[in-house]
């Protein structure tokens, strides 16, 4: 290959059905001592689900916010919670505009339009439980729906059984300030002093 092609070999098998990338940076030099231009990293590739005998369906066992709650600040996150460990890379998010694109989604108007993410999906609790946050404040004094959709799938590739929508939604809390006025009494009935 004449030092054209280098092969890394990873020291343990990597983890089923996920996503990884490859960086070459510039500390990189050819024969003369010339830097790669700039850092490379490769689109990814995603390893193959786990050979298994499970072929049970994942399926959500809890959201947050709850469904049918109020009063949610508008700087909340949304968060979903699957019955098995998930393949991360079956769970994605917009996070270039409006468009009800990506798995998991959350939207005020009934996904004509979604709320765009800062960021993708943040895994955590084992791969089980997956965080979006928007990429501003939620809008004051509004319902949002989440709708999680396929292809998400756990890590034997069993995909979720049928698209999951929160048949609610959670609402947030609604702008402005005011000022409450009254009186403080004694348990007789005297207005107490002072407050």
């Amino acid at each position: 290959d004449n030092d054209t092609t280098f092969t890394a070999t990873p020291d343990s098998n990597l983890i089923a059905a996920k996503t990884f990338k490859t960086k070459v940076t510039d500390s990189v030099q050819d024969t003369d001592n010339n830097s790669l231009a700039s850092t490379y990293t490769t689109n990814g590739f995603t390893t193959a689900c786990s050979l298994s005998t499970d072929t049970t369906p994942p399926t959500v066992t809890s959201g947050s916010p709850r469904d049918n709650s109020t009063y949610n600040s508008v700087a909340t996150t949304a968060a979903v919670t699957f019955s098995e460990a998930m393949a991360t890379s079956s769970i994605t998010t917009n996070t270039s505009d409006t468009t009800c694109s990506g798995s998991f989604q959350l939207s005020s108007d009934n996904f004509s339009t979604c709320i765009k993410m800062s960021a993708a999906p943040v895994a955590s609790n084992d791969n089980k439980t997956f965080t979006v946050t928007p990429a501003s404040s939620l809008s004051a004094d509004t319902t949002f729906r989440r709708r999680l959709t396929s292809p998400i799938a756990d890590t034997s590739c069993n995909v979720l059984a049928s698209d999951n929508t929160s048949i609610v939604g959670f609402s947030t809390s609604p702008s402005g300030s005011g000022t409450i006025t009254g009186s403080v009494q004694k348990q007789n009935g005297d207005a107490l002093s002072g407050v």
